[in-house]
């Protein structure tokens, strides 16, 4: 905290910043700041701004240091793609940020605008990711972030004005990344469109045309290559100009346009009609494992690419999106289909769902399953063969059969809800809730659809926390180990838990997040194990315990702090050399005892730490120090570096608030003993923990979990009419009907009170024969109705808050599986389709694809008998859906 503002306290602090953000929204235009998310936290504990009973009081962070949020420390415009509000940064207001560096100072600023969002369901969001554009004429290039959002209009009339000075009629096209040699073909944006709608993606090159007085279009001339046909390159004429246009600007340099790419994806034979990949836009590889797996399911896409949707679009239903989700997904599914490209651009397609579904414009990490089901229902919707759509009433089973129920139910679903999308994709669950009211016990029997059935992973109590274990003892190497705690426990069962393995007192262990070489919190006994995220350098010190009093002694407490290491390092920038202070190797935690203790004490033990922990060979008692004994006032960012004295003065010390520096020569880390320094261990814990962990389930477990009863909680009470109460009900549901396509979810993704993770356990689930006659209560339904097959799966690996989508599909032509990996597709063994990255399971009824063979066969013969020579559609079966 800065001098001036020495006298604004932690709760002073708090309170404003809650008067700000509890009464701000965003607004179109406003100015947000990102606040690196470590530094945000410490300064929520500082000031207990979650005002939390016996909360203990943190330390001040000191100045706030962005740099790790951007790739280039010198460019805010350039955020890490994989940075997460609430994991990496905090997003606040700029009264707040203000605030905060008017009391604690900081960089780089990182500023960021709100911006409105959406066509029907209009939404704000702070633009974090703005568009790096290169701006190309034929005499001059300029780069320009933009926001996704920004109108092509706006745009066009701001480069005019940036360029000539003067509202010139433009046009802008776009054609491929700037840092690419090869270009592709121009496509013009349209001004009706927003950057984001047009598939400009970052780092794109945008080529501008200018028109004169006159109203002749500045030239533009290209190189192309021979194998490229002409008519590709020309750019259409103007509806407001009859001057013809010349061949595309290809740029003041000999670039080639790219021969084979057009604008709707790389042309070329794919290894089979369908085995055509999705381009990645940025952080789309969710949307494409989604689309793979639908247009694998065969019944639909043979469905869409016959256009028997065409006269079913419902274009008028105020529940759907006036038929442009059916539209643009049956133009994708031509493309997928057509063979004539390798990989096609979404790029229509994701524009029109970002019109609908804001959540899905931009270029953020969403969820496969989340845009599968805003995608089934916005199909359904576009294709409801129901024009005007009643009212129903719920129905309940007030003592009835369950197949009359279930059938009542079922007609009054249908008087609304009729599509391709019903007929093979929804199934009928049975609810059943009991009031617990001692004297009510009323039961509620339903009966509802749905659409995929999410089937819950067994959730572990406990979780594993990696550490990284320093002991005091020098010539013993650092130790990792992994420990396993209960997830609701604290940072004191953690270590507690720790000391069993490595045979230490918890009093005598210190838990620390590290972060930049330097120790960013020392973790508290009381907070929960939860504030350990998996991403985090958790380094556990061995300290010297508090020693009580005795009758022969007095009691001893200690300082803990830390000592760092810095070195200068040279780096050249636009000034020229720069030299300065860089972090390196890991810190060590020095245990000061609280008697009055010298400088000249810190020095000695300075020393004797360097000796031991670092150099290859003990000083002499002559020889110079290689390095500077200094103290910085913050453990989280070094501020005030002084020397400090060799003498016998008193050394001031307050806990947790200073670290102890050591500054290297230039020529002093020759000295260092790397090999040492880097000297660590596993202990057995690391494999043996992971073997454990590494357990198998089944899907048919999985689907048990999610007809078991349950209890509901406090946030799912159920009201009861009879009780005229919320009630804690109990709940459970079973499977009435199951559809002709089976898409089963496994929740992976867990977020509670108290944690949130990814189950990565391998869930063990047939390709083939899977048996859902044991879930299926309805006893009319034919056994040979319950065996399905799988033909899709939707993968993800990686953590929480990022990873990557990919899909499995079974190309039906071929019985063989491929992976598409983005614009990649390759064969794929059977074995490896089963894998702990399995999200969403698709699967077929097996009677449904020996329909499938007979429509098959009866085309052929109706095609055999009318000589019908159009034998090339890849899609000449139908289903009967």
């Amino acid at each position: 905290m800065t001098n001036e503002n020495a006298q604004v306290t932690a709760s002073e602090q708090s309170a404003q910043v809650h008067a700000i953000m509890d009464d701000c929204s965003l607004k179109a235009g406003d100015k947000w700041y990102l606040v690196n998310q470590k530094w945000w936290q410490l300064w929520k504990d500082y000031v207990n701004y979650d005002r939390l009973n016996n909360a203990l009081e943190g330390p001040p962070p000191g100045p706030i240091n962005n740099s790790e949020l951007l790739k280039d420390p010198l460019d805010t415009n350039t955020l890490y793609e994989t940075g997460r509000e609430g994991d990496d940064f905090a997003v606040v207001p700029q009264e707040v940020w203000d605030l905060l560096m008017k009391w604690y100072t900081g960089s780089p600023v990182i500023m960021r605008k709100v911006v409105s969002i959406g066509e029907v369901n209009k939404t704000q969001r702070v633009d974090l990711h703005p568009l790096r554009l290169t701006f190309e004429t034929n005499d001059q290039t300029s780069v320009k972030y933009l926001s996704r959002y920004s109108p092509v209009k706006e745009v066009r009339a701001q480069v005019a004005a940036a360029i000539w000075n003067a509202p010139h009629k433009t046009r802008l096209y776009m054609a491929g990344l700037a840092d690419e040699a090869a270009r592709t073909p121009p496509i013009e944006l349209e001004d009706d469109e927003t950057l984001d709608e047009a598939g400009v993606m970052d780092g794109a090159l945008i080529l501008v045309q200018c028109q004169d007085q006159r109203g002749n279009w500045s030239p533009m001339s290209t190189a192309k290559n021979d194998d490229t046909d002409s008519d590709d390159l020309k750019t259409p004429p103007s509806s407001d100009s009859e001057d013809d246009m010349t061949p595309a600007y290809a740029g003041g340099n000999s670039r080639f346009w790219q021969s084979g790419v057009d604008r709707v994806g790389r042309r070329g034979a794919p290894v089979s009609r369908g085995l055509t990949g999705l381009s990645n836009l940025g952080n789309t590889c969710f949307m494409n494992s989604a689309l793979q797996c639908l247009s694998h399911t065969m019944p639909l896409t043979r469905y869409i690419l016959q256009g028997k949707h065409v006269p079913e679009i419902n274009r008028d239903n105020p529940l759907g999106m006036h038929g442009l989700i059916a539209d643009r997904y049956a133009d994708l599914l031509q493309n997928l289909w057509s063979g004539d490209y390798t990989s096609v651009s979404p790029t229509a397609f994701k524009a029109t769902l970002g019109k609908f579904a804001p959540q899905f414009s931009g270029f953020q990490q969403q969820d496969s399953q989340e845009l599968l089901a805003f995608l089934l229902d916005g199909l359904h919707e576009d294709l409801n063969r129901v024009r005007k759509k009643p009212p129903v009433p719920q129905v309940e089973a007030d003592d009835r059969p369950d197949a009359v129920v279930a059938k009542e139910s079922w007609d009054g679903h249908l008087l609304r809800n009729r599509s391709v999308i019903v007929d093979l994709f929804q199934g009928q669950f049975k609810s059943t809730v009991v009031c617990p009211t001692e004297g009510c016990g009323r039961v509620s029997i339903t009966f509802d659809p749905f659409m995929y059935l999410s089937a819950p992973l067994p959730i572990k109590t406990t979780r594993l926390v990696k550490v990284t274990y320093v002991p005091i003892d020098p010539s013993t190497p650092k130790v990792r180990l992994m420990v396993k705690v209960e997830k609701t426990a604290s940072i004191l069962g953690l270590k507690e838990e720790l000391g069993k393995l490595v045979s230490k007192p918890a009093a005598a262990l210190l838990v620390c997040d590290i972060y930049g070489k330097r120790i960013f919190k020392v973790m508290d006994d009381h907070l929960s194990v939860s504030h350990v995220r998996e991403t985090d350098q958790i380094y556990v010190y061995e300290v010297l315990p508090p020693k009580p009093a005795t009758e022969q002694s007095e009691a001893v407490n200690y300082y803990y702090v830390q000592l760092v290491n810095r070195r200068t390092h040279t780096t050249m920038g636009y000034a020229g050399a720069r030299t300065e202070y860089q972090l390196f190797m890991h810190p060590l935690i020095v245990s000061i005892p609280h008697d009055t203790v010298t400088c000249a004490a810190i020095h000695d033990l300075m020393r004797e730490l360097v000796e031991q922990h670092y150099l290859k060979e003990p000083l002499g008692k002559e020889d110079p120090l290689p390095y500077d004994a200094c103290i910085a006032r913050s453990h989280t960012v070094l501020t005030e570096v002084h020397n400090i004295r060799d003498d016998e003065v008193i050394f001031s010390c307050k806990d947790r608030q200073e670290s102890l520096v050591v500054d290297w020569h230039p020529e002093g880390p020759a000295q260092i003993d790397d090999a040492r320094v880097a000297a660590t261990v596993d202990h057995p814990s690391m494999e043996q923990t992971l073997v454990a962990e590494r357990s198998t389930i089944s899907l048919q477990d999985c689907i048990e979990l999610f007809t078991h009863t349950e209890k509901l909680s406090q946030e799912d009470a159920w009201y009861c009419n009879r009780c005229q109460d919320h009630v804690l009900a109990t709940k459970k549901f079973d499977l009435w009907s199951v559809p002709e396509v089976l898409v089963i979810h496994l929740k992976r993704f867990q977020y509670t009170r108290h944690w949130r993770e990814k189950i990565s356990t391998v869930v063990d689930f047939p390709l083939r024969g899977l048996d859902m006659s044991q879930f299926i209560i309805d006893e009319s339904v034919l056994p040979e109705d319950c065996t399905y097959d799988l033909f899709a799966v939707s993968n993800h690996s990686g953590g929480l808050g990022g990873g990557h989508y990919t899909a499995y599909v079974l190309h039906e032509e071929s019985g063989r599986w491929y992976d598409c990996n983005d614009a990649w597709v390759s064969e794929a063994s059977e074995s490896s389709v089963v894998s702990s990255s399995a999200y969403l399971l698709f699967y077929r009824r097996r009677s449904l694809a020996k329909k499938d063979d007979v429509a098959q066969s009866s085309d052929d013969d109706d095609q055999a008998g009318s000589n019908d020579d159009d034998d090339t559609d890849p899609m000449n079966s139908a289903d009967e859906a």
